[in-house]
């Protein structure tokens, strides 16, 4: 019995506390101390009538709003927060890489040019008659037979890349010029004798044709090594005609050559804009030999590349050319120099 009375008494201990009001334990604080750019107030807290200082309520209120102001009268603006703006910046399509970068040909692309030559045309023919035993004249073109020295010339080219670094070539150059003079000295051609004062009507077509393959030794962004291999095929065939000698229908010597070529195209980047244009030096030296004939052709120029889609670009190039027949025969000879500025329009694709 005792017993039990204890382990009520226990119990009544525990549940006493519990029965009293929650309201008797509860702490108010009667303020909030708020700092607001370095100056500290209190924010009231509530009561049993409301907020006593409504600073809350009086920056929210129509007319003080972007602004929170102190009891003190002190106000200071409300603002966002957003991250700094970088400086606007040229972006190109697609994007150029860091650096100086070529165009870049991708395999199965081709490239196709056309050049536009402004030459100076020097050169002589010589042809020795079989039976006459009289010595041939060295012929010159424009001196002699009138053709005119400074003309404009169209040469086609084509590429195909067909491995990373390798690929093949095409290059074809015709030209068809006349000219008339009367002749200011005796001339020995062939068969005939052409003498002072007679007049003379002039043709001479000319063929220059490159094929051939190509290899890349050195390819990266901004240079790359071209080496070229292949055959070249030049026909050349001069025509004179005098009606006081021949009849007008004398006959014409004709040179074919068959040759073997090797070059070297270098290309070097010199900048590249914002907009992925490129700025490079491109030059380029074959040499030609076989059939009795050595030839030089040496371009040196700029070309400016503008992107034209993905992995497709065109491009402008301007720049010197010379390009030289010699011939090492005594029969028939037909030497030959075209040299002067060049325009030159392409595109990849």
């Amino acid at each position: 019995m005792r017993r039990s009375l204890l382990i009520l008494l226990v119990c009544l201990l525990f549940i006493a506390p519990l029965s009293l009001p929650v309201a008797s334990y509860a702490y108010v604080s009667p303020s909030i101390p708020v700092t607001i750019g370095g100056e500290t107030t209190e924010l009231a807290g509530l009561d049993g009538t409301g907020l006593r200082q409504p600073l809350l309520a009086q920056a929210a209120a129509p007319g003080n709003r972007g602004s929170l102001c102190s009891p003190t009268g002190l106000c200071r603006p409300i603002t966002k927060c957003k991250p700094a703006t970088a400086p606007q910046v040229c972006l190109s399509t697609p994007p150029p890489k860091s650096g100086c970068t070529l165009p870049a040909r991708r395999c199965g692309q081709w490239e196709a040019a056309v050049q536009v030559l402004f030459a100076r045309v020097k050169g002589t023919t010589r042809w020795v008659g079989p039976w006459t035993g009289l010595p041939a004249s060295d012929i010159d073109y424009n001196d002699d037979l009138g053709v005119s020295a400074h003309q404009v010339f169209l040469e086609y080219s084509a590429r195909y890349q067909f491995r990373p670094t390798w690929g093949v070539f095409y290059s074809a150059m015709p030209i068809h010029l006349e000219g008339s003079k009367i002749l200011e000295r005796t001339l020995y051609f062939g068969p005939y004798t052409l003498p002072i004062g007679a007049s003379t009507h002039t043709t001479w077509d000319f063929f220059y044709q490159k094929v051939g393959i190509l290899y890349q030794p050195i390819l990266t962004c901004n240079a790359s090594v071209s080496l070229f291999g292949g055959w070249v095929f030049n026909d050349q065939k001069v025509k004179i005609d005098s009606p006081t000698v021949c009849g007008g229908g004398c006959s014409a010597v004709s040179r074919t050559r068959n040759m073997v070529t090797t070059g070297m195209d270098m290309q070097k980047c010199l900048k590249t804009n914002c907009n992925g244009s490129t700025l490079s030096c491109d030059n380029k030296v074959w040499l030609s030999f076989l059939d009795d004939t050595f030839i030089v052709d040496v371009e040196a120029g700029v070309r400016y590349s503008v992107p034209m889609g993905p992995g497709r670009w065109g491009y402008g190039k301007v720049g010197y050319r010379y390009l030289s027949f010699q011939e090492s025969r005594n029969d028939v000879r037909m030497d030959t120099v075209l040299e002067g500025g060049f325009a030159e329009a392409g595109i990849i694709f």
